[in-house]
């Protein structure tokens, strides 16, 4: 609806840390292709997400696939460096008959297309893509389509946003502060390693930024939160935590290298862990109450009865 697409920056904002313009970007070019959107014939928008590992390029197109497309299903994720060599691309794109790869119903993305009808076709680490797969990604992008080859038939891309992924270039952009430069610096290690024509082909190419520790220890209450929140549900009880609890996981997981990738296996680690150690020992019962701080450099766990079934 309208007022959607109006509220649409400031939802995924909330939830994509530190990359304001890299998600304004992609919300003003997704409003304006539903605004004007012409023949229907292209992709909803295609872009390419630049920059370092851990700072939000494939989360971003998890979040545009699950509230465009209100379709957990919706998203399409494609590692392009599992499909490297002939026979992992005849899987994926399909094979002629009396091939070894050739399969009756198709190939994988024409199966996974067909399944979900629309939503956002995500192709990480574009630069380690197979030759025919960059060409399929150009006609996805300029007829909205590509053909299976086991079938020989036309699968219709045009209710999807074509997302492609690429980190190669970030040690070298890192030693510039200034965004130009650092796009620059990007597209060109890149055309190094694809055909200038495959680049020019995206509707947009946006730069995500590393992430500083104050995003760190954001990005890791926003983790938390969902974790502790699904645990809360799942028991039917309430966990609260200290704020020590958040910053203290931040300075462990964060790392300036990987930014926020670590910090998921962090809160397994220092808050899931000892939360399923406790339950275990301690008999806990819906409607109990389970309060985290951090202490002598280790997660603290304490409970009290109380009639409240709420989440964190």
């Amino acid at each position: 609806s309208k007022e959607e697409l109006l509220s649409l920056q400031s939802r995924i904002s909330a939830q994509v840390i530190e990359q304001e313009p890299a998600v304004q970007t992609a919300v003003d070019a997704i409003v304006k292709a539903c605004t004007f959107p012409g023949s229907q014939k292209k992709p909803v928008g295609s872009f390419l997400f630049l920059g370092p590992t851990g700072v939000g390029k494939t989360y971003l197109a998890e979040i545009l696939a699950k509230d465009l497309f209100k379709n957990e299903k919706a998203l399409i994720h494609i590692d392009l460096s599992s499909y490297k060599h002939k026979g992992d691309v005849a899987r994926l794109l399909g094979a002629s008959p009396g091939y070894i790869s050739h399969n009756a119903e198709g190939g994988l993305l024409k199966r996974r297309v067909e399944a979900v009808k629309c939503g956002v076709l995500l192709l990480d680490e574009i630069e380690k893509a197979d030759e025919e797969i960059w060409d399929i990604s150009m006609r996805i992008q300029d007829e909205g389509k590509f053909t299976d080859a086991s079938s020989g038939k036309d699968v219709a891309m045009n209710e999807f946003l074509v997302i492609s992924t690429s980190n190669l270039g970030t040690k070298e952009a890192s030693r510039t502060a200034d965004d130009d430069e650092k796009k620059h610096i990007y597209l060109e290690i890149l055309k190094s390693k694809m055909r200038p024509e495959i680049i020019n082909r995206f509707d947009d190419v946006i730069v995500f930024q590393s992430l500083t520790r104050q995003g760190a220890i954001r990005i890791t209450d926003l983790l938390i939160k969902k974790r502790l929140n699904g645990i809360s549900e799942d028991k039917a009880i309430r966990i609260t935590y200290a704020p020590e609890v958040v910053s203290e996981l931040a300075q462990i997981g964060y790392h300036p290298e990987y930014n926020a990738r670590p910090l998921a296996r962090t809160i397994e680690k220092y808050v899931v862990n000892p939360i399923s150690q406790f339950m275990i020992r301690d008999e806990i019962k819906p409607g109990d109450e389970l309060h985290l701080d951090w202490g002598n450099q280790k997660l603290n766990i304490s409970k009290r009865k109380t009639n409240s079934t709420d989440g964190t």
